[in-house]
């Protein structure tokens, strides 16, 4: 599958416009490769994770948290250049759904407040357009 096609459908699911305007979702280390048959998902694209998931033949890596809130330069080695270095090296590109996903109806939230059994839910930071909607039938434990 081309890397645009998995990038748009992440997309349709976590558009980057509901991103809370501080977070850095979206393609965090481009790739010259186009094309990926093996994607891995990890929370935090960590030089563990990140070295697992090249172990196992990833194209793509896509992760929850970003890399970084704000890019650094290369000024000391560390886990975010590691990260970086593996990578780039690996022409593996590394995309981001953070708070992208997270105000997702059916995101992680949502998930965790059916299995909570909540109601009266609120939003309580608004991060985008129609990010302010709530889920059908969840909300806040009284």
């Amino acid at each position: 599958m081309h890397i645009a096609e998995i990038i748009t459908i992440i997309e349709q699911m976590a558009p980057l416009q509901g991103a809370a305007s501080w977070d850095a979702s979206g393609l965090q280390v481009a790739a010259h490769r186009t094309d990926a048959t093996r994607l891995a998902v990890c929370l935090d694209p960590s030089p563990a994770s990140i070295t697992a998931a090249l172990e196992l033949g990833a194209q793509c890596i896509l992760s929850h948290h970003p890399l970084a809130l704000k890019p650094s330069l290369p000024n000391r080695i560390d886990h975010y250049h590691e990260v970086l270095r593996l990578l780039l090296t690996n022409d593996v590109p590394l995309y981001a759904a953070h708070t992208s996903l997270d105000v997702n109806s059916d995101g992680p939230v949502s998930w965790l407040a059916r299995e909570l059994h909540l109601d009266n839910l609120a939003v309580l930071e608004p991060t985008g357009p129609g990010t302010g909607e709530l889920p059908h039938g969840f909300g806040l434990a009284g």
